[in-house]
């Protein structure tokens, strides 16, 4: 194990964390670091399946029939903004 595999295993280890005190199960999500030490922010949306009107669709198998037109895909548009100098408990 080289330092640089070590040193991105423990930040990756430190952002898992970060995500599971803001309660953001997706690893897609970003992580934005600024200057400081304000505490993590989450800002966006969650993204899915949702019908033309906005209601979210939790089974999109359910509309995929020939003819079922009403769905569309928003994608995740969360980003966790956390400063520097905030450590994670």
């Amino acid at each position: 194990m080289t330092w640089l595999n070590l040193g991105i295993r423990l930040d990756n280890q430190i952002d898992a964390k970060l995500r599971r005190q803001c309660a953001v199960s997706n690893n897609q999500v970003r992580i934005v670091r600024i200057t400081g030490d304000s505490p993590p922010v989450v800002t966006g949306s969650r993204g899915g399946h949702f019908t033309l009107g906005g209601t979210r669709i939790n089974h999109p198998s359910a509309y995929s029939k020939r003819g079922w037109s009403n769905m569309v895909y928003h994608c995740d548009t969360r980003v966790i903004t956390v400063g520097t100098g905030f450590r994670v408990q």
